[in-house]
C-alpha cells in the first residue's frame, strides 16, 4: 500500500477543483456547526462536486480541515476536529471514499477501521489506510453489478450504521430500529388493507423560480433518470433511492425533478433524459439551513410490494419529517431545519437515505451486497475490534 502524500491536484480540471474545494470548505462549516451543537465526534456526508474522483475528494477533505478565517466574509473549513468520511460518485466512473480521524478520536475509531468496514460493503479497493487518514475507490463495473449510483448510498448507509452501532451518533428517537435489528413489526405489512383513496396531490408551485434555476433542476432530474433506469434494468431493481442536489431541500422543485425522471425518454434526442417511470423511487434533497425534502413515487404495478405511502411514512418517522401528501403511488414530506430540536438537514438527509435503503433491503427489493449482514442485523464480528 502506497504512502499517503500531499494531494497533487496539478492534473485536475481547474473548474472542477474549484467546485470541490468550495463545497468542501462550505460543508466543513456545516459539519462543524452540527458537531458543535450536537456534540458529534464523527460524521459521514456526500461531496457531489468531486464526482467520484479520489483526488478531488481528498482536496475537498483538505478544504474541510483548513483553519477557519474568522475575519472572512464567507467562512470555510473549520471541521478538522471532527472525524469524517466523505463519499462521492459518478455513475459511469466510480465511488470514492476519503476518511480522516483526528488523533484525539482515534481511540474510539480509526480511519483505517472505518474505511475498511465500509469498503468491504461495496467491494471497494482500499488505496491507503492508517489511523488518521484513509481512502478507497470502487470503479464502475456493470458486469459484476457495481453501479456507483447505488453503491454510493450503500456506502453512506453503512458508514452511518457503524457510527450508530458504536454509539457515536445520537439515537434518532425511533423505537423501531434502536439496534438496527428489524422484525416483522418494524415495516409496513404487504398484506395490510388498502387505504382509503387520497385526494389529488396539490399542483407543483414553481412561482418565482428563476428560469436558469428551473432548467438546472429539470436537467438533473432527467439526467439522473437515465442512470436510475440503467441501474434498474441491468440490476433487475424495482425500487431505488437517490439524492438530488439542485432542488436544495425545496419540495416543489424536488417534485419537478421526479416529473423529469418519469417523463418518456425520446430515443431520437441527442442527450436522452427521463425514462425511469417504471422504477419505484424515493428522492432526497437538502439545504443545511432550510430543510430536507422527500418525494416518493411507485408505479401501479409495483404497489403490491411497497406503496409510496408506506415507504415515505417509514422514512419520515426516522427524521421527524412532516408528510405533506401521501397516496399509494405518490407522496412527499419535509423536515425543516430546527437546531433547538437537533434537526440538522445535513445529518438527516443521510439518515433518510440510509433508512430508505434499509427498508428496501429488509424487504428483499435490493440485491445482496455480498457482505455478511444481508438482514441488517449486526453482531460483534461485523465491526472492527478495538
Amino acid at each position: 500500500m502506497v504512502e499517503a502524500t500531499q494531494v497533487d491536484t496539478s492534473g485536475c480540471n481547474a473548474k472542477q477543483l474549484k467546485a470541490a474545494v468550495k463545497e468542501g470548505g462550505k460543508k466543513g462549516q456545516d459539519v462543524a456547526g452540527v458537531a458543535d451543537l450536537g456534540g458529534l465526534d464523527f460524521f459521514c456526508t456526500a461531496i457531489d462536486s468531486a464526482e467520484g474522483d479520489l483526488t478531488l475528494l481528498r482536496a475537498a477533505m483538505d478544504a474541510m480541515n483548513q483553519e477557519c478565517d474568522e475575519t472572512s466574509e464567507e467562512r470555510r473549513g473549520g471541521a478538522g476536529h471532527v472525524g469524517k468520511m466523505l463519499v462521492s460518485s459518478s455513475e459511469k466512473t466510480a465511488v470514492a471514499l476519503v476518511c480522516n480521524v483526528p488523533e484525539d478520536k482515534q481511540d474510539k475509531l480509526t480511519a483505517k477501521e472505518w474505511i475498511e468496514y465500509v469498503a468491504k460493503q461495496i467491494s471497494a479497493e482500499v488505496k491507503f489506510a492508517e489511523a488518521g487518514y484513509a481512502y478507497a475507490v470502487m470503479p464502475y463495473d456493470p458486469d459484476n453489478g457495481r453501479f456507483p449510483l447505488k453503491e454510493r448510498d450503500t456506502a453512506i448507509s453503512h458508514s452511518t450504521l457503524l457510527l450508530r452501532q458504536k454509539g457515536y451518533m445520537p439515537d434518532d428517537d425511533s423505537d423501531s430500529d434502536e439496534d438496527f435489528v428489524f422484525g416483522d413489526d418494524d415495516f409496513p405489512s404487504e398484506e395490510a388493507p388498502a387505504a382509503a383513496s387520497s385526494p389529488a396531490a396539490p399542483a407543483i408551485n414553481l412561482d418565482g423560480v428563476a428560469e436558469k434555476k428551473l432548467k438546472a433542476v429539470r436537467k438533473e432530474g432527467g439526467k439522473k433518470a437515465q442512470d436510475v433506469a440503467g441501474v434498474a434494468d441491468m440490476g433487475g431493481l424495482d425500487f431505488f433511492c437517490t439524492a438530488m442536489i439542485e432542488s436544495a431541500g425545496n419540495v416543489d422543485q424536488l417534485r419537478e425533478q421526479m416529473e423529469a425522471m418519469n417523463q418518456e425518454c425520446d430515443p431520437e434526442a441527442e442527450e436522452r433524459r427521463g425514462g425511469a417511470g417504471h422504477v419505484g423511487k424515493m428522492l432526497v434533497s437538502s439545504e443545511e439551513k432550510t430543510a430536507v425534502a422527500l418525494v416518493c413515487y411507485v408505479p401501479e404495478d409495483k404497489q403490491a410490494k411497497l406503496t409510496a405511502k408506506e415507504w415515505i411514512e417509514y422514512v419520515a418517522e426516522q427524521i421527524k419529517a412532516e408528510i405533506l401528501y401521501s397516496s399509494d403511488g405518490y407522496a412527499f414530506a419535509q423536515m425543516k431545519y430546527d437546531p433547538e430540536a437537533g434537526r440538522f438537514p445535513l445529518k438527516e438527509k443521510d439518515v433518510a437515505i440510509s433508512h430508505s435503503t434499509l427498508i428496501l433491503r429488509n424487504k428483499g427489493f435490493m440485491p445482496d451486497d455480498d457482505s455478511d449482514d444481508d438482514e441488517l442485523v449486526f453482531g460483534d464480528d461485523d465491526f472492527p475490534e478495538f
